[in-house]
């Protein structure tokens, strides 16, 4: 699968496509799903009442991580 979707929820919890994981676990996880594809596009989905900070820390997480392409999605 070539899209690796993030979702915030609102009890602070974070999926990499279907699977809980503590942000700290995230970047190895988001390596793991891209290492074999040409098309690295990561989508952060978030409720809109998740408190923006959250989402600027996946945000950073990902900046480091060499040649994808981030998109954000919002939902009430």
């Amino acid at each position: 699968k070539s899209v690796v979707v993030i979702t915030l929820d609102l009890e602070d919890r974070i999926f990499v496509d279907e699977k809980l994981l503590e942000i700290n676990l995230i970047k190895n996880e988001i390596l793991s799903k891209i290492k074999n594809t040409k098309n690295k596009k990561v989508i952060i989905r978030a409720d809109k009442e998740v408190k923006y900070g959250k989402v600027i820390s996946i945000l950073d997480i990902l900046r480091k991580l060499d040649g994808i392409k981030i998109g954000v999605s919002t939902e009430s």
